[in-house]
Protein backbone atom coordinates (compact mmCIF):
# COMPACT_ATOMS: atom_id res chain seq x y z
CA UNK A 1 0.00 0.00 0.00
CA UNK A 2 1.28 3.45 -0.85
CA UNK A 3 0.95 6.46 1.40
CA UNK A 4 -1.81 7.81 -0.85
CA UNK A 5 -3.84 4.62 -0.46
CA UNK A 6 -3.46 4.70 3.31
CA UNK A 7 -4.71 8.30 3.34
CA UNK A 8 -7.64 7.34 1.08
CA UNK A 9 -8.64 4.49 3.40
CA UNK A 10 -8.48 6.85 6.36
CA UNK A 11 -10.63 9.46 4.58
CA UNK A 12 -13.18 6.81 3.53
CA UNK A 13 -13.37 5.38 7.05
CA UNK A 14 -13.79 8.86 8.50
CA UNK A 15 -16.58 9.66 6.03
CA UNK A 16 -18.39 6.44 6.88
CA UNK A 17 -18.02 7.06 10.62
CA UNK A 18 -19.18 10.68 10.45
CA UNK A 19 -22.15 9.90 8.23
CA UNK A 20 -23.50 6.40 8.99
CA UNK A 21 -26.33 4.72 7.13
CA UNK A 22 -28.92 6.32 9.40
CA UNK A 23 -28.35 9.53 7.44
CA UNK A 24 -29.88 8.08 4.27
CA UNK A 25 -30.17 10.78 1.59
CA UNK A 26 -32.32 8.74 -0.78
CA UNK A 27 -35.32 8.12 1.51
CA UNK A 28 -35.52 4.43 0.61
CA UNK A 29 -32.00 2.94 0.35
CA UNK A 30 -31.49 2.27 4.02
CA UNK A 31 -34.96 0.83 4.55
CA UNK A 32 -34.44 -1.63 1.68
CA UNK A 33 -31.09 -2.72 3.13
CA UNK A 34 -32.65 -3.27 6.54
CA UNK A 35 -35.35 -5.40 4.98
CA UNK A 36 -32.71 -7.39 3.10
CA UNK A 37 -30.80 -7.96 6.35
CA UNK A 38 -33.71 -9.01 8.54
CA UNK A 39 -36.48 -10.35 6.27
CA UNK A 40 -34.86 -11.02 2.88
CA UNK A 41 -36.27 -9.57 -0.34
CA UNK A 42 -39.84 -8.43 0.23
CA UNK A 43 -41.99 -9.76 -2.59
CA UNK A 44 -44.17 -7.12 -4.20
CA UNK A 45 -42.14 -4.23 -2.79
CA UNK A 46 -41.30 -2.99 -6.29
CA UNK A 47 -44.97 -2.14 -6.84
CA UNK A 48 -44.65 0.40 -4.05
CA UNK A 49 -41.45 2.01 -5.35
CA UNK A 50 -39.82 0.97 -8.65
CA UNK A 51 -36.16 1.48 -7.53
CA UNK A 52 -36.76 -0.97 -4.69
CA UNK A 53 -36.90 -3.65 -7.38
CA UNK A 54 -34.48 -2.26 -9.97
CA UNK A 55 -31.75 -1.60 -7.38
CA UNK A 56 -32.29 -4.73 -5.29
CA UNK A 57 -28.84 -6.14 -6.13
CA UNK A 58 -27.21 -3.04 -4.68
CA UNK A 59 -29.24 -3.28 -1.49
CA UNK A 60 -28.34 -6.93 -1.02
CA UNK A 61 -24.65 -6.32 -1.72
CA UNK A 62 -24.50 -3.39 0.70
CA UNK A 63 -26.22 -5.48 3.34
CA UNK A 64 -23.75 -8.31 2.83
CA UNK A 65 -20.69 -6.07 3.14
CA UNK A 66 -21.97 -3.84 5.94
CA UNK A 67 -22.64 -3.95 9.65
CA UNK A 68 -26.35 -3.32 9.91
CA UNK A 69 -26.46 -3.31 13.70
CA UNK A 70 -24.21 -0.25 13.63
CA UNK A 71 -25.70 1.17 10.41
CA UNK A 72 -22.24 1.11 8.84
CA UNK A 73 -22.09 0.30 5.13
CA UNK A 74 -18.63 0.33 3.60
CA UNK A 75 -19.08 -0.36 -0.11
CA UNK A 76 -19.13 3.28 -1.23
CA UNK A 77 -15.99 3.88 0.81
CA UNK A 78 -14.17 0.98 -0.86
CA UNK A 79 -15.24 2.18 -4.31
CA UNK A 80 -14.00 5.66 -3.43
CA UNK A 81 -10.53 4.30 -2.60
CA UNK A 82 -10.35 2.13 -5.74
CA UNK A 83 -11.64 4.84 -8.09
CA UNK A 84 -9.51 7.63 -6.66
CA UNK A 85 -6.35 5.54 -6.76
CA UNK A 86 -7.02 4.30 -10.31
CA UNK A 87 -7.85 7.72 -11.75
CA UNK A 88 -4.89 9.36 -10.05
CA UNK A 89 -2.48 6.92 -11.68
CA UNK A 90 -4.20 6.34 -15.04
CA UNK A 91 -2.27 9.02 -16.93
CA UNK A 92 1.00 10.90 -16.63
CA UNK A 93 1.06 14.71 -16.21
CA UNK A 94 2.39 15.22 -19.75
CA UNK A 95 -0.62 13.52 -21.33
CA UNK A 96 -3.56 15.73 -22.28
CA UNK A 97 -6.06 13.33 -20.70
CA UNK A 98 -4.35 13.91 -17.37
CA UNK A 99 -6.29 17.14 -16.81
CA UNK A 100 -9.61 15.43 -17.48
CA UNK A 101 -8.70 12.87 -14.86
CA UNK A 102 -7.84 15.63 -12.43
CA UNK A 103 -11.44 16.78 -12.85
CA UNK A 104 -12.65 13.28 -11.99
CA UNK A 105 -10.35 13.15 -8.97
CA UNK A 106 -11.49 16.62 -7.87
CA UNK A 107 -15.12 15.45 -7.93
CA UNK A 108 -14.25 12.40 -5.82
CA UNK A 109 -12.35 14.59 -3.38
CA UNK A 110 -15.40 16.85 -3.00
CA UNK A 111 -17.60 13.80 -2.44
CA UNK A 112 -15.80 13.20 0.85
CA UNK A 113 -17.24 16.42 2.21
CA UNK A 114 -20.76 15.59 1.05
CA UNK A 115 -22.90 12.60 1.88
CA UNK A 116 -21.80 10.27 -0.91
CA UNK A 117 -18.80 8.35 0.46
CA UNK A 118 -20.41 7.71 3.82
CA UNK A 119 -23.93 7.15 2.54
CA UNK A 120 -25.73 4.13 1.12
CA UNK A 121 -26.86 5.70 -2.17
CA UNK A 122 -26.10 3.85 -5.44
CA UNK A 123 -25.54 7.17 -7.23
CA UNK A 124 -21.94 7.31 -6.09
CA UNK A 125 -20.94 3.93 -7.51
CA UNK A 126 -22.50 4.83 -10.87
CA UNK A 127 -20.46 8.04 -10.94
CA UNK A 128 -17.28 6.11 -10.13
CA UNK A 129 -17.95 3.60 -12.91
CA UNK A 130 -18.63 6.39 -15.41
CA UNK A 131 -15.25 7.94 -14.56
CA UNK A 132 -13.38 4.62 -14.74
CA UNK A 133 -15.08 3.57 -17.98
CA UNK A 134 -14.35 6.95 -19.55
CA UNK A 135 -10.68 6.56 -18.65
CA UNK A 136 -10.50 2.98 -19.96
CA UNK A 137 -12.32 3.86 -23.17
CA UNK A 138 -10.04 6.82 -23.91
CA UNK A 139 -7.02 4.59 -23.45
CA UNK A 140 -8.42 1.74 -25.56
CA UNK A 141 -9.68 4.02 -28.33
CA UNK A 142 -6.29 5.67 -28.80
CA UNK A 143 -4.25 2.50 -28.48
CA UNK A 144 -2.86 0.64 -31.48
CA UNK A 145 -2.63 -2.59 -29.47
CA UNK A 146 -5.26 -5.25 -28.94
CA UNK A 147 -7.41 -3.85 -26.12
CA UNK A 148 -9.91 -6.71 -25.99
CA UNK A 149 -9.49 -7.13 -22.23
CA UNK A 150 -10.03 -3.41 -21.66
CA UNK A 151 -13.24 -3.45 -23.70
CA UNK A 152 -14.37 -6.53 -21.81
CA UNK A 153 -13.85 -4.72 -18.49
CA UNK A 154 -15.81 -1.70 -19.80
CA UNK A 155 -18.72 -3.97 -20.72
CA UNK A 156 -18.72 -5.74 -17.34
CA UNK A 157 -18.53 -2.49 -15.38
CA UNK A 158 -21.37 -1.05 -17.43
CA UNK A 159 -23.50 -4.12 -16.75
CA UNK A 160 -22.78 -3.83 -13.05
CA UNK A 161 -23.72 -0.12 -13.04
CA UNK A 162 -27.04 -0.87 -14.76
CA UNK A 163 -27.95 -3.52 -12.18
CA UNK A 164 -26.98 -1.13 -9.40
CA UNK A 165 -29.14 1.71 -10.76
CA UNK A 166 -31.31 1.45 -13.87
CA UNK A 167 -30.70 5.12 -14.70
CA UNK A 168 -27.19 4.03 -15.73
CA UNK A 169 -28.71 2.35 -18.82
CA UNK A 170 -27.04 4.85 -21.23
CA UNK A 171 -23.76 3.09 -20.37
CA UNK A 172 -25.09 0.30 -22.60
CA UNK A 173 -24.22 2.53 -25.57
CA UNK A 174 -20.59 2.66 -24.45
CA UNK A 175 -20.68 -1.10 -24.02
CA UNK A 176 -22.03 -1.47 -27.54
CA UNK A 177 -19.12 0.55 -28.95
CA UNK A 178 -16.66 -1.55 -26.94
CA UNK A 179 -18.34 -4.72 -28.20
CA UNK A 180 -18.02 -3.53 -31.82
CA UNK A 181 -14.35 -2.68 -31.26
CA UNK A 182 -13.87 -6.13 -29.72
CA UNK A 183 -15.29 -7.73 -32.88
CA UNK A 184 -13.02 -5.58 -35.06
CA UNK A 185 -9.94 -6.51 -33.01
CA UNK A 186 -10.60 -10.25 -33.16
CA UNK A 187 -10.55 -12.24 -36.37
CA UNK A 188 -12.87 -14.88 -34.91
CA UNK A 189 -16.10 -14.51 -32.96
CA UNK A 190 -15.06 -16.64 -30.00
CA UNK A 191 -14.24 -13.81 -27.60
CA UNK A 192 -17.16 -11.52 -28.59
CA UNK A 193 -19.54 -14.49 -28.40
CA UNK A 194 -18.20 -15.47 -24.97
CA UNK A 195 -18.63 -11.87 -23.81
CA UNK A 196 -22.24 -11.81 -25.02
CA UNK A 197 -22.97 -15.05 -23.17
CA UNK A 198 -21.42 -13.71 -19.96
CA UNK A 199 -23.52 -10.54 -20.20
CA UNK A 200 -26.72 -12.54 -20.72
CA UNK A 201 -25.92 -14.89 -17.85
CA UNK A 202 -25.14 -11.88 -15.64
CA UNK A 203 -28.44 -10.13 -16.35
CA UNK A 204 -30.73 -13.17 -16.02
CA UNK A 205 -30.62 -13.40 -12.18
CA UNK A 206 -31.03 -9.61 -11.93
CA UNK A 207 -34.15 -9.76 -14.12
CA UNK A 208 -35.49 -12.68 -12.07
CA UNK A 209 -34.83 -10.70 -8.89
CA UNK A 210 -36.70 -7.73 -10.35
CA UNK A 211 -39.66 -9.93 -11.24
CA UNK A 212 -39.72 -11.45 -7.75
CA UNK A 213 -39.61 -8.09 -6.00
CA UNK A 214 -42.27 -6.68 -8.32
CA UNK A 215 -44.67 -9.59 -8.09
CA UNK A 216 -46.98 -9.82 -5.11
CA UNK A 217 -46.80 -13.56 -4.54
CA UNK A 218 -49.19 -15.24 -2.17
Amino acid sequence: FSTVNIILFFVAALSIYIRPGTGDIGDYHLQAMKWAEYTGNVLGLGNFNRPLANNNWWFNLQSLLGWGEYSLYVLNGLLFVISFSFLLNAYQPKQKEYYLHLGFVFFLALSCKTAFVGSVTPDFVVSCIIFINSSLFLKAFQSTKDETITHFIIILLSCFAITVKLNAAPLALLSLVSFIKMIQNNKGIKRPLLTAVIVIVYFIPWLIGNAMVYRDWE
